[in-house]
């Protein structure tokens, strides 16, 4: 067994904008409220989140704005 912890990111359209902060995500599916996009800001938010977080070790994410 590895002890990579790893999180795999499942994103809809990239829309190349800044951050807004305001994001869903669910573990293993899209989340709920899925608008079919997200900012590439956004997604470098989440991911410097997880990283301090480790809300979704092992896992992959569904994300939208």
């Amino acid at each position: 067994a590895s002890n990579l912890k790893w999180t795999l990111l499942g994103a809809p359209e990239i829309l190349y904008e800044g951050p807004t902060g305001i994001y869903t995500t669910a573990a293993n599916h899209p989340p709920e409220t899925n608008h079919y996009h997200i900012t590439s800001g956004d997604i470098a938010l989440f991911m410097v989140n997880e990283l301090n977080n480790n809300e979704f070790v092992r896992e992959r994410v569904g994300i939208s704005n």
